[in-house]
Formats: C-alpha cells, sequence, structure tokens
C-alpha cells in the first residue's frame, strides 16, 4: 500500500485511512481534524462562515464557545448546551444569531401568543397574545374587524360586527369580504340589537322616522324607497283598490290618511261620497257597484248620472226621467193615463200614446176638425187641435153641412140604392156621398133606385119602351111590374094577344083584321049533335063567322024541322029529334 504512515503504532492511522474528528491525523495529511469545520453566522456581514476545530464559535446565549468535535465524524460548537427554545426576552435564545425571531412576525407590537414572553422584550413593547402573528392588524385590542377572524384576540370572532343578527355588519366596523357573521356583506347604520334588526342596506324604507336601508335618507326624503312600501289608501274597493299612499303623506314617522285630493290623483274616475258615473267601476270605492244608477232596476240609468260606455246596470240607456218609477224610462211608451212622463222626453202630451185620443185640427171650432188628426192625451187648443172628430169639409165655415151629410159625419157609409156603398166625404166644401156619382136624372124600371132617394121604380122613366099601337092598341099603358117595364095589354080593350075573335077588329096589333081565324072551336058555329069541330069548318069574315056544315053527316039545317027521328041532333040546336011524336 506504500510508505508514508504517520503513527506505524496505530494501524488505524495511515495515507488511506479516513479522517476522523479525534485530535489526530488519522490520514497522515500533516493535519488534524483538518475537514471538519462548525458553520454559523457571521452576524457583521449576515453570511455563513466555517470555524474550524478550536476556533472561538457561539451566537447568542452561546457566545465564548470553541470549536470541538461532536464525536468523530462532526465538529461542534463547545456552548451549544447552552441552546433553547427562543423566547421572547431581548436574547438570542436558539444561538443563530436573531434576537426573538418569531415573536413579533407581523411588528404590530404584540408578540405571537404561541411564543414565552418574558418581561418586555424591545420586540414587542407593547406584550404579547398576539393570536395571528402574520397579521398586523390581529393583536390584542385590535380593532376586531369583521372577517371571520378574531382580530383582538379575546378567542371571539367578528364580536359587534352583526348585533342584531339581519345577516350586515356595522357600518362602524371594517368588513372584508363576505364572512359569515355578516354574509349579505357591510354598511349596516344600526347594527343595535334592540332596535336595528330591520336596518341594513337595501332594507326596505319605511315611514318611521328612521334610515332604514342606510343611504342616509329617512322616510320621504327616500321618496323612490320609500314608495316600494308605501300602504294601500284606507279605501280599498273599486277604483281606489290598489292606491298606494304618496311618500308626502309620510310626516314625523307615520302615515297620515288619503283625502280626496289624494284619490283624485292616484284613481281614474274617483267621486267623493257618492257614484254620479254609471260605468260599471266603484267611483266612490264603497264596495258597491253604480249605486244610484238605475234605482228602479229597469236597465235605465238616472238622467241625473253621467254613462260612459254601456255599463251593466243600465244597458239600455241613460235619461231615466224617474229612476224610482219602473214604467218609466226612455224606452216606455207614453200612458194617457198616467200624470208621469213616461218616456222622458220632457213631454207628457205625446202623439200615439197608450189610451190616446184622436184630436183635429178644428179653426172654426165646431167640434169638428180636418186632416188625418194626431192621438194625444191632450187638446192642443194653440195649435187648434181641440176636436175629437173629423169631417169638416169646411174649417173656416161653422155650418152642418160642413161636416155630416143626411146626419151620417165623413167616412159613415152612405148611398141608397145603387148609390149604395159609398162614404161620407168632402164634396168641395160641402160633405157628399161618394157614391152619388153612379145616380140617375131619373128613376129607370130595373128594380134598382137609380136616383138614389130611397125608392125603387117610381113613375119610372119608360121613353125607350115600344109598345104595340095598331088595331085596338092605339093606347096601350105601360106598366113597371118586378123591375121589368111591360106594356100592359090587359088594360086594352078586346086585345088579344093572338087573334081569336071575328069582330072585324085588329085584336092583336099586328095591322091585320081577323087575320087566320078559321078555329072552328072558337067560332060561334054550332058544335052540337051531329056537329063538331072534326066535321065542321068556320072562317071570320068582315066580323062575321061562315059556317060550313056539308061535311057533317045526317046534318039537317037548322032553319027546318028536324025530320029525320034517329035519335041524333041532327039540326045542331041541342035538342034531339024534336017534332017526332
Amino acid at each position: 500500500k506504500g510508505g508514508g504512515d504517520c503513527n506505524d503504532i496505530n494501524a488505524n492511522i495511515n495515507p488511506g485511512a479516513v479522517e476522523k474528528c479525534n485530535g489526530k491525523d488519522d490520514n497522515c495529511a500533516g493535519g488534524i481534524d483538518e475537514i471538519f469545520s462548525y458553520t454559523e453566522i457571521n452576524q457583521a456581514t449576515n453570511s455563513k462562515v466555517s470555524l474550524k476545530i478550536g476556533a472561538s464559535c457561539g451566537l447568542g446565549v452561546c457566545k465564548g464557545g470553541k470549536v470541538q468535535c461532536a464525536g468523530t465524524i462532526a465538529a461542534t460548537c463547545s456552548t451549544l448546551n447552552k441552546k433553547s427554545t427562543e423566547i421572547c426576552d431581548g436574547k438570542d435564545n436558539d444561538c443563530d444569531g436573531k434576537v426573538d425571531e418569531g415573536c413579533d412576525d407581523d411588528n404590530d407590537g404584540y408578540c405571537d401568543s404561541m411564543m414565552v414572553v418574558i418581561g418586555k422584550p424591545a420586540v414587542c413593547s407593547k406584550g404579547g397574545g398576539d393570536c395571528n402573528d402574520n397579521v398586523n392588524t390581529t393583536y390584542p385590542g385590535a380593532p376586531e374587524l369583521c372577517d371571520d377572524k378574531d382580530n383582538n384576540c379575546n378567542k371571539a370572532t367578528d364580536e359587534g360586527c352583526d348585533d342584531d343578527n339581519d345577516g350586515y355588519c356595522d357600518s362602524q366596523k371594517i368588513t372584508i369580504g363576505f364572512p359569515k357573521v355578516c354574509s349579505k356583506g357591510g354598511g349596516d347604520c344600526n347594527d343595535s340589537a334592540s332596535t336595528g334588526k330591520n336596518i341594513y342596506p337595501y332594507a326596505p324604507e319605511v315611514c318611521n322616522g328612521k334610515d332604514d336601508d342606510c343611504d342616509n335618507k329617512v322616510d320621504a326624503n327616500d321618496a323612490s324607497d320609500l314608495s316600494k312600501t308605501a300602504p294601500n289608501c284606507e279605501k280599498t274597493n273599486g277604483v281606489c283598490k290598489g292606491t298606494k299612499k304618496p311618500v308626502s303623506l309620510c310626516t314625523a314617522g307615520s302615515w297620515k290618511t288619503c283625502n280626496t285630493s289624494t284619490y283624485k290623483s292616484l284613481t281614474t274616475g274617483y267621486e267623493v261620497f257618492t257614484e254620479m258615473t254609471c260605468d260599471d267601476l266603484d267611483n266612490d270605492c264603497d264596495g258597491k257597484l253604480d249605486e244610484g244608477c238605475d234605482n228602479d232596476n229597469d236597465f235605465y240609468c238616472d238622467k241625473n248620472m253621467k254613462i260612459s260606455g254601456t255599463p251593466k246596470t243600465c244597458s239600455k240607456g241613460g235619461n231615466d226621467c224617474n229612476d224610482l218609477k219602473k214604467a218609466v224610462n226612455p224606452g216606455a211608451k207614453e200612458d194617457c193615463l198616467t200624470a208621469d212622463d213616461d218616456n222622458c222626453n220632457s213631454d207628457t202630451n205625446d202623439k200615439n200614446a197608450l189610451h190616446c185620443l184622436t184630436y183635429y185640427q178644428d179653426s172654426d171650432d165646431d167640434g169638428y176638425g180636418v186632416g188625418s188628426g194626431v192621438c194625444m192625451c191632450a187638446s192642443v187648443p194653440a195649435l187648434n187641435f181641440t176636436a175629437k172628430k173629423t169631417g169638416d169639409c169646411n174649417d173656416k165655415q161653422k155650418s152642418a153641412t160642413s161636416y155630416s151629410y143626411q146626419g151620417a159625419l165623413l167616412g159613415a157609409n152612405c148611398g141608397k140604392g145603387i148609390c149604395a156603398g159609398g162614404k161620407v166625404v168632402c164634396g168641395g166644401s160641402v160633405a157628399t156621398c161618394s157614391t152619388l156619382t153612379k145616380a140617375l136624372s131619373k128613376e129607370v124600371c130595373n128594380g134598382k133606385d137609380d136616383t138614389c132617394d130611397g125608392s125603387t121604380d117610381i113613375n119610372p122613366d119608360m121613353s125607350s119602351l115600344v109598345c104595340k099601337s095598331k088595331g085596338v092598341c092605339s093606347s096601350v099603358p105601360k106598366i113597371c111590374s118586378a123591375g121589368i117595364p111591360l106594356c100592359d095589354y090587359t088594360k086594352v080593350a078586346n086585345y088579344e094577344a093572338n087573334e081569336s075573335s071575328c069582330d072585324n077588329k085588329d085584336n092583336d096589333c099586328d095591322g091585320s083584321t081577323d087575320e087566320g081565324l078559321n078555329n072552328v072551336a072558337k067560332s060561334d058555329c054550332a058544335l052540337v049533335g051531329v056537329c063538331n069541330t072534326g066535321n065542321v069548318k068556320a072562317k071570320c069574315n068582315a066580323g062575321t063567322w061562315k059556317c060550313d056544315y056539308s061535311a057533317v053527316p045526317n046534318y039537317q039545317s037548322a032553319t027546318a024541322t028536324e025530320s029525320a027521328c034517329d035519335n041524333l041532333d041532327n039540326d045542331c040546336d041541342s035538342k034531339t029529334d024534336e017534332g017526332c011524336s
């Protein structure tokens, strides 16, 4: 291994040995414990220095020591046994070159409550008990902040921050963030437990003489906020419903009563004392709609009420002139039997009213008028509508003939005979029968009253009747029988409709005399015995019958005596066999 063994007696000492701190040159390098040193702070330079074995060492209470071995592998200061935990006493107790470090880390003059304090060391001249030596606002007696911390080190947190427990911290306190005790923030202008519970930032401003929301404005001076809590006015019905008191009514910390001007300014349609408008609204705010609008329930509103739109209570309209009578309203029919203006048109004498009478204009005051008349409850003398009867053909002359015909008034039935079915009408200025134009000037034989005088076929005009005028008909009387004009031949002596008399006259008035007379049965020839119409012939000649018996069997002339006794009347004299005895 070589030479250079500086102590050949001790096998642990040789050039290859590891140097130990033992006061020996273990590695034969020519030095004793040369690799070992003790490091401490040079307070002059505030830097670390390495001190060799035997050098002076020690800081603070350890000052005055020597560097020495600490076992065989390290060096130490001989006075480190004086070292202790740093306390606050003006000394460097832990021998690190620093005095009272950690006693007042926040430099607030108060020593850390975790440190032992002896006397009044300079570093914490105000004392100890700092419960948070990292924050210079935390120390015994410090102002308590509102920050979830014990700032005054009394083992209580945020005391006095929210005495009224409203969630807002006292405005006199510094509030940091949103600590638990006042999670809503700070700025509470009245944090008193007895009087401030309802006072805090953004609290409802009420009328109480206080700044409830902490904005430095009280009551009416904080108008916008106070209006939000203003109570409703005393009247809560109808148009007053929901009306809030104006902030001006908040005086001396209390609300005054809403008055008439208040309601008028806050509502639309407010009416004082009683309803004056019919509009489906409770205008006087008494809980009743449109009272007084239709007291008689006829759906027409009182004329003294104003109507807006078509309210239900008076759906038929307004202008009811008597709202206490259901039968009186603008839609009613005027009735002459009542004293009311039934239809509310300001006239009790309406035309065509119920139970009306027709009045006619009667200028001559004869009781009979003219025109179509007007049906009214009463006469109107000013306009001459006084007559209850019509039919005056001349209303300027008071005369019976101007309004009647044969006692019948205008419009009455009239007319006789062929004029029947007429009506009394005006014929100019007098009354007449409308059918008189049918009357004839003379009666005609037709079974009718042609002259309309009530008589029929009296002395009728027979001039148109032509009778026979020849022969015995030189003067034939004319008669009217049952409406038929007749020639009365019964009054003509010896007239025969058919010539039958052999008298030498023109009995049938045809202009011929005894023409065609050969009817033996009508002759004066003998027609008895053996003579009969079958065997006797006759002919009229110049008014005398000529008898021809030549065809009569067994005839014997009447001028001779019957000569044959044969039980026959041979001479046709109604005697048989006369002379035969």
